[in-house]
């Protein structure tokens, strides 16, 4: 039997499930504590269920305090731009602030195509990250122009500073095209680090014994691991869930799905079962391409009366892109049908392993269609480690299918693929 959360900052929902049936609800109010909330459920739960549980799956998603940029550092590794171009330019003036003094821009990287790539220099390298941590830089972040074309660069740079103290995360594989976003994604990401680790012991503690997962990534599950790796994939991943939920219990795959929580409303379309994507998304104001969904959020600052006007304004736009998708709100909503309520923990219960791999690669077919050449190979079996790093069975064959587009605008053959790989938990 799984246990299903759904947790927010204002209270817990709670479903068991077994068989693809739904065996017991509860809500609880949330206290502040994390523990406390957790301990509550463990409480309220029948003693049946209690016996037959062995795996819990949390949709949690961390809030702009749970932020923290103080150990957070970054080395941009790009030509030199116009500071409109700079690092962290496009991010609001108090969370930048947050990286002051540890924020370096070294020479190198390569071009869109992977051309003319360049590492920096050794002794500059040292000499910035030296300074970064001495500003207090714990975990630094890797960015460099044309990483997705040549990720060793990144990967260089890593290997370089394998004997100094502190982590390096590496921008280009938790972001799509464009660096800054990239690089946005990977500093953002690196400040939830702590949160997310506080979280999964948390869960860990109050459910010993059991298996413990979070609502994750693309497909909705990471396991703990992946979660304190990519806390950034949490962020998004509860409208994954209701998406997960809403589809069950209304038996369809295409949707127009309304998320309300705390007098919010984000809006976005589910057809064949996923979500809109957008190629940049926003959090707490900064531009990221780290899985982000192509949603409408209305926010209830300017009163009810134009909340409700604003909300079906999107839905109206939404439904005429999408003719024939039922609309379904889910969340903090009054509802006859219970399961809306609940559709965000069952979901969470539902989710598989999905990842994806982007990269810009040259030569081989130029075709839409998924290429066999080497490179494409590569990127599948890329995918594969991925997955199972996530929370995939190695056991169990993987579901991988490869999108691959020309760069029109160039004579040379280059493409731009996405490898995603999905896989049931292990």
């Amino acid at each position: 039997m799984k246990l299903g959360l759904d947790v927010t900052e204002h209270r817990i929902r709670a479903v068991a499930v077994s068989d693809g049936s739904t065996d017991w609800r509860c809500e609880r109010p949330a206290r502040g504590d994390l523990a406390v909330d957790l301990a509550d459920v463990v409480s309220s739960l029948p003693t049946a269920v209690r016996e037959e549980l062995d795996e819990v799956r949390l949709a949690i998603a961390p809030r702009e305090a749970d932020l923290e940029l103080e150990r957070v550092g970054l080395i941009r590794v790009a030509p030199g731009t116009m500071p409109a171009l700079g690092p962290l330019a496009s991010w609001p003036d108090e969370l930048r602030s947050g990286l002051a003094g540890r924020v370096a821009q070294l020479s190198g990287g390569t071009n869109f195509f992977g051309t003319a790539s360049a590492s920096p220099r050794r002794e500059e390298l040292f000499a910035e990250y030296d300074r970064l941590s001495r500003c207090g830089a714990e975990r630094t972040v890797i960015a460099a122009a044309g990483a997705l074309a040549a990720p060793d660069i990144e990967r260089s740079v890593e290997r370089m500073l394998r004997d100094v103290d502190g982590e390096t995360i590496l921008a280009h594989t938790m972001g799509g095209i464009g660096m800054r976003e990239r690089e946005s994604s990977a500093v953002v990401n690196a400040g939830l680090i702590p949160w997310a680790k506080r979280t999964a012991l948390a869960a860990a503690a109050a459910f010993p014994g059991m298996s413990v997962a979070f609502a994750h990534g693309l497909g909705g599950y990471g396991s703990p691991a992946e979660f304190c790796r990519l806390p950034l994939g949490s962020v998004e991943a509860r409208l994954r869930a209701a998406a997960l939920g809403a589809e069950r219990t209304r038996g369809s795959a295409d949707l127009l799905l309304a998320v309300l929580e705390g007098g919010s409303v984000q809006l976005f379309g589910v057809t064949d079962g996923v979500p809109d994507r957008a190629d940049v998304g926003t959090v707490w104001g900064v531009p990221h391409n780290h899985i982000a969904i192509d949603a409408v959020t209305v926010h209830p600052e300017a009163g009810a009366a134009s909340v409700e006007s604003r909300y079906h304004d999107a839905l109206a736009a939404l439904r005429r892109r999408r003719p024939g998708h039922e609309a379904v709100m889910v969340g903090d909503v009054e509802s006859e049908k219970i399961d809306d309520r609940f559709a965000i923990a069952l979901g969470a219960a539902l989710g598989r392993v999905r990842v994806e791999v982007e990269r810009v690669v040259s030569g081989g077919a130029t075709g839409g269609a998924a290429g066999d050449d080497e490179a494409v190979v590569a990127l599948g079996e890329e995918g594969r480690t991925r997955a199972v790093l996530a929370g995939a069975d190695p056991r169990m064959s993987h579901v991988v299918s490869v999108e691959a587009r020309s760069v029109a605008y160039v004579t040379d053959p280059v493409r731009t693929v996405r490898v995603t790989v999905t896989g049931d938990p292990g």
